[in-house]
């Protein structure tokens, strides 16, 4: 399984900073694992955040003051981002998308620990691979783009196209299904968090 992008995973273990691991392999921005242990990419180890209306690229784990406001959760824009998804990757030759509703919970339950606790981080809600297990998602091949601050799913979208790991993750040639969501919350530096998994 492979894990990017914040997640990348197919079987192995090991963690690299690189843009789209794949297997014992190179890219960075990712941690990426094969199947028994997994990989994954810290594609996500840079993600693009708002601060102060400019467009910023962040560590992969980054804290603000704990949200103590109450914690919202939508995953009313998925349809959205799945057509924005595939409509980029149909551009470059590769397959549609479609919304998945497992992977759409993986995705809800990382944004709202984030805005939850305040913390934008891959890790923060527990690892890719160990949530994928948690919700019993089968796959072979596995990534997850964040990012915090972003408006709308367009924002988020041309901040992830922009960013080259996540943007290995939007192209990974093995995605068939997303889950995506947002977290918001009234308290913390980003009030927004947005969160895709993409699996085959």
């Amino acid at each position: 399984m492979v894990e990017r992008h914040g997640v990348q995973s197919r079987r192995e273990g090991r963690h690299n900073f690189a843009p789209a691991e794949r297997f014992g392999g190179a890219r960075r921005h990712c941690r990426s694992t094969r199947n028994p242990m997994f990989r994954i990419p810290l594609a996500a180890a840079l993600l693009a955040v708002a601060l102060s209306g400019c467009g910023s690229i962040l560590p992969a784990s980054i804290s603000s003051a704990p949200a103590t406001g109450p914690v919202t959760t939508d995953v009313d824009g998925g349809q959205a981002a799945a057509r924005a998804v595939t409509a980029y990757r149909q551009s470059r030759g590769l397959s549609a998308v479609r919304i998945d509703p497992t992977l759409t919970q993986v995705a809800e339950h990382q944004a709202a620990v984030m805005a939850r606790t305040g913390t934008f981080s891959h890790e923060v809600g527990g690892a890719l691979p160990t949530r994928l297990r948690q919700f019993s998602v089968r796959h072979r091949t596995a990534a997850e783009n964040l990012s915090a601050g972003a408006v709308n799913v367009d924002e988020v979208m041309r901040r992830w196209q922009a960013s080259p790991g996540h943007n290995a993750n939007l192209l990974m040639p093995e995605a068939t299904r997303i889950g995506f969501a947002q977290a918001s919350t009234t308290n913390g530096r980003f009030k927004r968090y947005w969160v895709m998994v993409l699996a085959d």
